[in-house]
């Protein structure tokens, strides 16, 4: 009998644990719409969204339909309803992950005439869009999205037309009420093949780990590479002015980015390009490409006000009638103030390439030190404060065929450049209103 009443005891339990995370469920999921409607990102944007969630709670499992509306200006509004099964915890059996409060499935609603529009694009695949999110125990969320590969042939009813579509997956973690993200994105890539323009995109990865630092101010790191870029275009035989055929590959391309603050709320940032290989007309151009973009000192109070009046013009641009109008400067002078205050500095600390004729270097660093903001205010008082740092290194050959190798030897036998076996070196100063090269004033 003991047996029987603890066997009973566990199978109640198990029968309410689904109820319980059930009501907790509710409660973040409610909670997440609200964050996200709220969300200062989304307000920064040129339309209105509204979030109406309709909650149907069960047992072990619930729906929520989310009728979501977006308002452009002088346009009628657009709703469109999001479908959502949830399953309850803490055991899930499909989702991203396998314990939690509750595992999500996703879809929009078709009509039968979009039903056999989406059939024509990805033939026999039912479900080519899948969406499946999950709420971990502390309130964590992740959504994991797909999108199926398909082919469209005989586009516009031009045998030779063709698009490659290949799948498409992406992965997004929040934390910390929507104010931290993680996100991966794989992509197989793209090729478009038409009489007059061919486009291939290889494999693309992208990285993003980010934070909110203030209000839709985010920080922290991104990265995105790309296999291969292929562009070709053929010249249009009513336009005699472009060569023909034109082509570009750019093969392992990323881009890399990250930010942070310092304990005295400034922010530096840096943005890197790196390309291996870049041809055209299928000839070497250059390889080994890497740039790189900094700034430091940067007041992250500013930074996030001069944001938010730039999103505010934006979106007054594309609800005027008048969609050439400038800006208001003298709003953002209290903020330039700021920024010129906090001795900003801007680098290129990298700017460097392989070329056929030679490697191609080059360093640049500007910065601001004036601690009186008055100084600041003039500009022709600023010239004064601005100091300049770059470094040059080409090669000869790069630009021998150009109207400036006229003034190469010129320039070598004042001081101003030096060739060093057929690399032309400059070092260019600029502190206190003067300009030097090479330590000779221009």
């Amino acid at each position: 009998m003991k047996k029987l009443i603890g066997l009973g005891i566990v199978a109640i339990t198990v029968a309410c644990i689904p109820y319980i995370t059930g009501i907790m469920t509710e409660k973040q999921y409610l909670a997440d719409m609200q964050e996200m409607q709220n969300s200062p990102t989304l307000h920064s944007v040129p339309f209105d969204l509204k979030i109406n969630v309709s909650y149907q709670r069960g047992w072990f499992s619930s729906t929520a339909v989310n009728a979501i509306t977006l308002t452009l200006a002088d346009q009628k509004p657009v709703t469109v309803k999001v479908n959502n099964h949830i399953s309850h915890g803490p055991v899930l059996f499909n989702g991203p992950k396998r314990f939690g409060l509750a595992a999500i499935e996703t879809q929009v609603p078709l009509s039968e005439g979009q039903q056999a529009e989406i059939a024509k694009i990805w033939k026999s695949d039912e479900k080519p869009v899948q969406i499946h999110s999950h709420i971990g125990f502390s309130g964590d969320s992740t959504i994991e999205a797909s999108i199926a590969g398909f082919t469209l042939e005989n586009i516009d009813g031009k045998p030779s037309d063709a698009v490659t579509f290949e799948p498409f997956e992406m992965t997004v973690a929040f934390a910390d009420n929507l104010s931290r993200f993680n996100a991966n994105f794989d992509w197989n890539g793209l090729q478009v093949n038409a009489k007059d323009l061919n486009i291939f995109v290889g494999k693309v990865t992208a990285r993003s780990e980010k934070y909110r630092l203030l209000e839709d101010l985010w920080l922290g790191d991104d990265e995105v590479k790309f296999g291969v870029l292929k562009f070709k275009l053929d010249k249009l035989s009513t336009d005699p002015l472009v060569e023909s055929p034109s082509s570009v590959t750019l093969e392992e391309l990323a881009v890399v980015a990250h930010s942070e603050v310092d304990n005295n709320n400034l922010v530096r940032g840096d943005t890197t390009l790196i390309v291996k290989n870049a041809m055209a007309e299928n000839l070497p151009v250059a390889s080994d490409i890497k740039l790189t973009v900094a700034l430091e000192n940067m007041p992250a109070q500013a930074l996030q006000s001069v944001s938010r009046k730039l999103s505010d013009y934006q979106n007054q641009v594309i609800q005027s009638a008048n969609p050439e109008q400038l800006p208001d400067f003298s709003e953002y002078q209290e903020d330039l103030e700021q920024i010129l205050a906090a001795n900003p500095v801007l680098k290129i600390p990298a700017a460097q390439a392989n070329t056929q004729q030679g490697r191609v270097e080059a360093d640049l660093e500007v910065s601001i030190n004036e601690a009186n903001t008055s100084m600041l205010q003039n500009p022709i008082l600023l010239l004064g404060v601005v100091e300049v740092s770059a470094n040059v290194n080409i090669p000869a050959k790069l630009i021998a065929e150009t109207p400036l190798a006229e003034q190469i030897p010129i320039l070598v036998s004042q001081g101003y450049i030096i060739d060093d076996h057929g690399q032309l070196k400059s070092a260019i100063q600029f502190q206190q209103g003067e300009l030097t090269v090479n330590g000779k004033t221009m």
